[in-house]
């Protein structure tokens, strides 16, 4: 019988291990049938980012710098240090400048003046052990002024290069200026592992003449070779470079 104010239901059963939408049993299930496509969809969101991130790891890691084993003669001491890296892009991109410093220290217990004005060049020997041949000149001459390095003091010398890469002759060409006016440049063969040195000498004299001396402060005169820093060439397409700024 039914009391007034009530309408007859009827209840179909729900199956077994079935809930209601609405319910929190539902709520549950359908959240767990979901998990893992949400963290696909979150994994795909990432991956850009954790391309960057690569990327820029990479980057960091070709900025940093290697340097060879200290060489000591007549109180200086002598470092060659270059970037780990060197990137030749295809097409070419203009502002590949990689470093490349010598590292001088004085050693003994009174000041030196370092004469700059040819006195220094690259050497660099390719991954099959030759010495990579040393083209380029000078249309004018320009005077560099010498360094006076204190006892006990460093002075690192950096000067201008140039990485650029020849579409006519397909060939990788580093460029070095000692800031005399002087323009070394170095043919790169292939991509591979190189390493670069420095060769130093300034004599007491020149052609029979002494060279220039300076009252009252020593100079250095000697000839000395760096021990090599090591160096990776590579050769990438002007698409994959990272801009970094």
């Amino acid at each position: 019988m039914l009391t007034a104010g009530c309408r007859s239901r009827k209840f179909r059963s729900a199956p077994h291990n079935t809930f209601p939408i609405g319910s929190r049993g539902f709520k549950e299930r359908f959240m767990l049938a979901m998990l893992p496509r949400a963290v696909g969809i979150i994994g795909l969101g990432l991956l850009p980012l954790l391309s960057f991130a690569a990327t820029a790891e990479e980057y960091r890691l070709s900025l940093r710098l290697n340097e060879s084993e200290p060489v000591l003669v007549n109180g200086l001491e002598f470092v060659a240090i270059t970037q780990s890296q060197w990137t030749f892009y295809n097409p070419p991109i203009v502002d590949g400048s990689p470093e490349v410093q010598l590292r001088i220290t004085n050693r003994s217990q009174e000041d030196l003046i370092f004469s700059t004005f040819d006195t220094f060049l690259v050497q660099l020997v390719g991954p099959d052990a030759r010495v990579i041949e040393r083209g380029g000149g000078r249309n004018g001459t320009r005077r560099t002024r010498p360094v006076l390095i204190p006892a006990g003091k460093t002075y690192t010398l950096c000067r201008e290069t140039r990485t650029q890469w020849d579409e006519a002759g397909k060939t990788m060409n580093f460029v070095y200026l000692d800031g005399t006016g002087t323009i070394a440049t170095y043919a790169l063969p292939e991509p591979g592992r190189y390493t670069l040195r420095f060769e130093c000498e300034y004599p007491v004299e020149r052609n029979g003449e002494p060279l220039r001396e300076f009252e009252g402060v020593k100079v250095w005169h000697g000839k000395v070779k760096t021990k090599a820093a090591r160096m990776e060439v590579l050769r990438l397409s002007a698409r994959s470079r990272p801009n970094f700024r």
